[in-house]
């Protein structure tokens, strides 16, 4: 990281024009911390251009190998009054140079790059340490075009931390970021396959603490997609929806990642369960804690929707004579919890109405 002072341009709003600075992809910001509205925006392609709010002052800034810029995001990231410009620059043959963040109110900026970083994306901008500043998350491969990391950006104190699983980590799709362990700050939630291309497991980086945690159920989990990070068991932080398949492409489970205890809930109903898709995670039963909406076929079986109340570990199934669509899922009656309404394939309506473990046929769905 090099921090850089920068000679400060001004120039009278009249004259702004001549710098080409391009007000309808202008970002509006409180940048230097004085309360005004300034207004943030790319010019001449390798610029920052910051016209002051009230004066109209012209802040220019600019570095010999910025190419070209872009502009992340305009949010707070030392922890100091003012919003911060995060941006990405790319050099005169095209290539990383770095991810940049402008401290309009001091009038610097600083740089954030590594020898290991090609090709970086910013994933996001959100406190993630629990510390005063949000942090910047990435996504960086190498020059051989693989994953080499998930930076986390530390603005507040000039610095960066990598997250890798050399041995294990080939790819990796951020999922989510949320807090999931229940402590203050964010928590980055990663799906991530192996060298041979087999997925891995969901794994939760904690970067406040500077460590990762590793789900997997590597005899039965072949495919695994997160559906959800929602709270789920009424307990402080969201809680991780996965649908996984075994290694003939079955369904195995909806399983439920409970982070901040560093377990796993699985439900499944063989008996009645046969293909399975989930429709939503919303609460249904007017307790504390959304509930997992499934959706459910088997062969010689009926069909149906089940309702997983991951707060009490069980599961409610309702059946239908036939296939269905489900319309709705909304709050209908007034009363904690949200009905399912469904129209049915041979006619008519039902809803139901799991607080009170209720189906039953009505007119229409809302």
């Amino acid at each position: 990281m090099r921090i850089m002072a920068i000679r400060v341009v001004t120039i009278l709003f009249a004259l702004a024009g001549f710098l080409l600075l391009s007000l309808e992809t202008a970002r509006a910001a409180d940048t230097n911390g004085d309360g005004l509205v300034d207004q943030v925006a790319v010019c001449q392609a390798n610029k920052i251009c910051v016209t002051r709010g009230g004066s109209g002052q012209v802040i220019t800034y600019s570095d010999p190998n910025w190419n070209s810029v872009s502009i992340n995001s305009v949010k707070e990231t030392n922890g100091i009054a003012g919003d911060d410009i995060v941006i990405v620059a790319t050099n005169g043959f095209g290539a990383f140079q770095c991810i940049c963040i402008i401290h309009d109110k001091v009038g610097s900026y600083s740089q954030y790059r590594d020898p290991q970083w090609s090709s970086v994306s910013i994933n996001t901008v959100v406190d993630t340490d629990g510390n005063a500043g949000a942090d910047v998350v990435l996504v960086v491969t190498n020059s051989l075009g693989t994953f080499q990391c998930i930076c986390i950006i530390h603005d507040r104190t000039g610095g960066f931390s990598s997250y890798r699983d050399s041995a294990n980590w080939r790819s990796v799709t951020i999922a989510n970021i949320s807090d999931t362990d229940g402590n203050i700050g964010a928590d980055v939630v990663l799906v991530t396959t192996n060298s041979s291309g087999a997925f891995w497991c969901v794994c939760v980086i904690h970067d406040r603490v500077g460590s990762y945690a590793t789900y997997r159920d590597s005899a039965n989990w072949s495919s695994v997609t997160v559906r959800a990070v929602a709270d789920t068991d009424g307990t402080v932080g969201s809680d991780i929806v996965l649908l996984a398949t075994n290694s003939a492409g079955a369904f195995w489970c909806v399983c439920v990642i409970h982070d901040r205890t560093g377990g796993f809930a699985t439900y499944r109903d063989f008996s009645s369960w046969g293909t399975v898709s989930i429709n939503s995670v919303v609460d249904t039963n007017g307790t504390v804690g959304a509930d997992v909406i499934v959706i459910f076929a088997k062969v010689g079986g009926s069909p149906g929707i089940s309702m997983i109340h991951d707060r009490s570990g069980n599961w409610q199934n309702y059946f239908f004579s036939g296939n269905f669509t489900v319309r709705t899922v909304q709050n209908t009656d007034g009363q904690p919890g949200a009905e399912v309404c469904s129209s049915l394939q041979l006619g008519g309506f039902t809803r139901i109405t799991d607080r009170i473990s209720s189906q039953q046929n009505v007119s229409a769905c809302p």
